[in-house]
């Protein structure tokens, strides 16, 4: 599945291309990859995602609030119970920041995937990583007035916004429920 994204002149700027499925062991193969510069139509020229790049912000309005989520599939299924973008991933930058302020939103919901919610063993790294939603509610907190709220999923809440653990859709009953749950972050507030 191919995901494109768009810069502020809503030119193309890249994509990110997605498995459905986990790479086989034997397979050498990412499940995730990204535009490379030689694989862009003349004229245009790729930029990573982290350059601003966010998916789907060119469909949020200015004002409204906006969920913020890592992957483009979560925005997709996010855009049923407010306008969403994804940030391709945990990782979120200064340009993303602005990029995302600039719609001027209501307020702003963190809605990272389970397993960013608290800290995480890497297996690759065979290290600790911290829990990204504080520094990102940080971020966005001094730079705006809106208030922040950080979702959190209530036991028995199966999967994430992309969907169940089997990949089936949640209803946006339930997706509306995980905003109105969300806890306003601040000064103080743990996660």
């Amino acid at each position: 599945v191919i995901f494109p994204y768009f810069g502020v002149d809503g030119r193309l700027a890249g994509w990110q291309g997605r498995l459905t499925r986990d790479p086989l062991p034997d397979e050498d193969i990412k499940k995730i990859i990204f535009a490379a510069k030689g694989e862009m139509p003349a004229g245009l020229t790729c930029r990573h995602p982290n350059d601003g790049m966010l998916y789907l912000i060119e469909r949020v309005p200015v004002g409204p609030p906006v969920l913020l989520v890592e992957g483009p599939v979560d925005a997709i299924h996010g855009e049923r119970a407010c306008p969403a973008a994804a940030m391709f991933g945990s990782n979120f930058t200064e340009a993303q920041a602005r990029r995302l302020l600039s719609r001027r939103p209501s307020a702003i919901y963190l809605g990272f995937d389970r397993d960013k919610s608290g800290p995480r063993w890497n297996d690759i790294t065979n290290t600790w990583e911290p829990d990204p939603r504080p520094a990102v509610a940080r971020m966005l907190y001094s730079r705006t007035l809106a208030p922040i709220y950080v979702v959190r999923y209530p036991d028995g809440f199966d999967g994430d916004w992309g969907g169940h653990a089997d990949k089936t859709p949640h209803t946006t009953d339930d997706l509306t429920a995980l905003l109105a749950g969300a806890v306003r972050w601040g000064p103080g507030v743990t996660l």
